[in-house]
Parts: structure tokens; C-alpha cells; sequence
């Protein structure tokens, strides 16, 4: 497509710049951060607007290969496994879950979705929750987006 204001081409890798470098200093920061002392990060207990916010450079710094405890797998399938209902019965981590990634668009939602298989083929024993998650949420269609 062509820029409105110029016949220049439009560039996906120039408009999302900005993000890739914003993640790539987040990803260096965690991993510069998580050395010898171990900081453990996770997205678990962020606000739905953060999680929202800050799920993508937690996704990248794993497709990364960063050598840090973040794990947006645990982020993006906690509370929607049946597992995490027979551990708890006093606490509904499925309404927690489904309020943190409600917010997400439809294309966030395939995006998370396409993480979340490339991981499940990532891990050797496969990982029942990142099934579980993508068959009852992140690959349904969800009503009002």
C-alpha cells in the first residue's frame, strides 16, 4: 500500500520499529536483571491493561530464547485448565483468567493463539494445559469484539 502522504512504499518493519525496539530493551533489562539474583516476572498478578501491555514483550523475550523465569505460557493458560479448578475450589481462576484476556482483539487473540501452539510443539512432553487453554478460550470466537 502507498503512503497517503508520499509514493513511498509503506513499511511494516519501519511502522513497528518503534515496538521492536521498546521489546528488545525490555528483554535485555529482564535478562540483564534476572542473572545471578533470579528475579522471578511474571504477568500473572499485572492488571488486565498491563497484562494487555506488557504480554507481547513477555512472549518475545521467550521466541528469544532470553535466559530468564518469565513464562508467558503459565501467564496466558492459568486459569483455564481444569487442574487449576481442582487445586482451588474455593477461588474461580477461570472469571480471573477470562477478565484479564477479554480485553484482547481478535488479532491479539490469533497472535496468542499462534504463540501458544508453537510452544505446545516446543515442549517435549507436550503440555495438556496449553491444549486445554487454546480448545476452551484462545481459539474460540468470544461475543462483543
Amino acid at each position: 500500500a502507498l503512503d497517503s502522504n508520499s509514493s513511498r512504499r509503506f513499511s511494516v518493519k519501519r511502522a513497528c520499529r518503534p515496538a521492536v525496539l521498546a521489546a528488545r530493551s525490555f528483554i535485555a533489562f529482564a535478562a540483564e536483571l534476572s542473572g545471578p539474583i533470579r528475579i522471578v516476572w511474571t504477568a500473572t498478578f499485572f492488571s488486565p491493561a498491563a497484562f494487555r501491555y506488557f504480554i507481547p514483550a513477555f512472549i518475545l523475550a521467550d521466541l528469544a530464547g532470553t535466559d530468564w523465569n518469565g513464562d508467558p505460557v503459565f501467564s496466558l493458560t492459568h486459569g483455564l485448565a481444569k487442574e487449576d479448578e481442582e487445586k482451588d475450589d474455593t477461588f474461580d481462576w477461570a472469571a480471573l483468567a477470562r477478565k484479564k484476556f477479554d480485553p484482547f482483539s481478535p488479532e491479539e487473540r490469533r497472535a496468542v493463539a499462534a504463540y501458544l501452539e508453537h510452544a505446545g510443539r516446543q515442549y517435549a512432553s507436550g503440555d495438556p494445559r496449553i491444549a486445554e487453554a487454546l480448545a476452551t478460550y484462545w481459539s474460540k470466537p468470544h461475543l462483543g469484539t
